[in-house]
């Protein structure tokens, strides 16, 4: 009864599945049929393993390898759940024999949703191609233009959700000066700054101290306790 206990509470997917390719589900713990959508066993009565692989043929192939190997550790692999969404799981599975006979044999089956590390990875792909690009670009230009026009791009595309960047240059020997360098938004290029630079603003002050700030809400913060109604948002500023 302990035993029973731990499997029903455990936070991983955990499931037996007869031996057969289809893989019908015998038993699934609560962690299992949320992970997958489903409220209960019955809910899978009719439906197998195969049936909850986006690619059912992939099934057909870890089911012929975990018939060679016993036993797979680790695998990565895209299932659907009770609506057809899609989600990624790493799943460990291995057979199991009571006695000599196919009938006595099942599958235990572990899952685990690994879909937001999984989409993480690959935004982090999509980003590494976007810096790549980007070097790209900037080592095949000697136009200051061109090399701040691609650096804004490159950070709108970085960040989810960014409405523009603005770039500004900075020499302390020059007077302490900001000169406008480029500015992009979602539609477009523009020849000039959304708004100048005020001598205590965020911009200045990023560029004096060398050191990045933050503020989550424009509308709160006491750095913009000026600015119009309409300034919304959070802001970042880089040096």
């Amino acid at each position: 009864m302990q035993f029973q206990t731990l499997i029903e509470n455990l936070p991983v997917g955990i499931c037996q599945m007869d031996l057969d390719n289809s893989g019908v589900f015998l038993y699934a713990n609560p962690e299992f049929l949320d992970i997958l959508g489903y409220l209960s066993i019955d809910d899978l009565s009719g439906i197998g393993m195969r049936d909850l692989h986006l690619n059912p043929t992939e099934w057909d192939q870890l089911y012929n390898d975990l018939l060679s190997r016993r036993h797979m550790t680790g695998v990565e692999v895209q299932l659907k759940d009770q609506g057809g969404s899609s989600l990624w799981a790493s799943i460990n599975a291995r057979i199991v024999e009571s006695d000599k006979s196919k009938d006595g044999a099942w599958i235990d089956y572990t899952v685990e949703d690994i879909t937001s590390r999984k989409l993480a990875e690959l935004r982090n792909i999509s980003q590494m191609e976007n810096l790549r690009q980007a070097s790209l670009t900037l080592t095949a230009s000697l136009d200051l233009k061109e090399v701040l026009d691609t650096i804004a791009q490159c950070a709108l595309d970085l960040v989810y959700g960014m409405r523009n960047c603005h770039i500004f240059l900075y020499s302390a020997e020059n007077g302490k000066k900001l000169i406008f360098g480029t500015a992009l938004w979602g539609d477009g290029k523009r020849s000039q700054p959304f708004a100048s630079p005020r001598p205590e603003g965020l911009t200045m002050r990023v560029a004096q101290s060398g050191q990045p700030i933050m503020v989550p809400d424009l509308s709160s913060d006491p750095l913009y306790a000026d600015a119009p109604i309409s300034w919304t948002g959070s802001i970042i500023g880089l040096p």
